[in-house]
């Protein structure tokens, strides 16, 4: 009898080591659990935050607006183009008239 009562001594103190350790467990995943839901609430905001000013972005700039310009560069370059064309075909012939001038 008393050797059992020494074993369930033994037994109960090795139980309530085991609680202890599993309490101090649930304690640490407890607080990694509450930083880990602060920073999912701060990634959440940060997100929040991105898609109302991609809102803004979208609501200050439609499409249309964005094609308006767009065509506008398109005319600004085919008016460079041309005015670049013209300057070339005038080079040409100020060349061919100095030519000619030389000649003379």
């Amino acid at each position: 009898l008393l050797e059992d009562n020494s074993e369930l001594s033994a037994a109960r103190i090795g139980q309530h080591r085991h609680a202890r350790q599993l309490q101090a467990d649930v304690e640490i995943l407890s607080k990694q659990q509450d930083t880990d839901i602060l920073l999912i609430a701060q990634r959440r905001e940060q997100l929040l935050n991105l898609q109302q000013q991609q809102a803004v972005i979208i609501q200050n700039q439609p499409l249309t607006m964005m094609r308006g310009e767009q065509e506008q560069i398109d005319q600004t370059i085919t008016q460079i183009e041309q005015v670049k064309f013209k300057v070339t075909q005038h080079s040409d012939l100020t060349r061919q008239l100095h030519k000619i001038n030389l000649a003379l």
